[in-house]
């Protein structure tokens, strides 16, 4: 398979999980070994989308979870098939391009909805948009505003 080809593939299942809420946010049973792992990247979801103005990094959601970098990244690999980095930035790009779907109508550029998910450098964010989504994430507001034209 290609890298653009995974990439979509991963975009796909990270779209559907953040608008399913198929990852809701953890209880606080005790759970055996595979269990809380997936339990603490739920934990890590719901906090990142409650964060969702900021870019959380990952020492900050070690911190907050109580978990090492070691555990946080066995339980993303095994939760979401990545890194901790990879899926904060991907979860944030994903949400930016739900908005971007809808900036048009609400009169906000993409300035503004990058700045609402946390990325602060605009051309970082086009190119990390581009390589995930194979557009441009003006390409992706104007075809907000083209089916608001119909």
């Amino acid at each position: 398979m290609s890298a653009r080809l995974d990439a979509r593939l991963q975009s796909i299942v990270l779209t559907w999980l953040f608008e399913s809420g198929a990852l809701g946010c953890a209880s606080s049973v005790p759970l055996p070994d595979a269990s809380r792992r997936l339990a603490v990247a739920a934990d890590a979801r719901c906090y990142v989308l409650l964060n969702r103005d900021r870019a959380v990094n990952v020492p900050e959601l070690c911190a907050h979870l109580h978990v090492s970098r070691r555990t946080l990244q066995y339980c993303f690999q095994e939760a979401f098939g990545m890194t901790p980095g990879a899926y904060l930035r991907a979860i944030r790009l994903n949400g930016a391009r739900r908005d971007l779907r809808t900036a048009a109508r609400d009169a906000k550029s993409v300035q503004d909805v990058a700045a609402s998910w946390g990325f602060g450098h605009l051309s970082q964010f086009a190119l990390d948009y581009r390589r995930l989504f194979g557009v441009k994430p003006s390409d992706t507001r104007n075809q907000g505003l083209a089916t608001i034209d119909k």
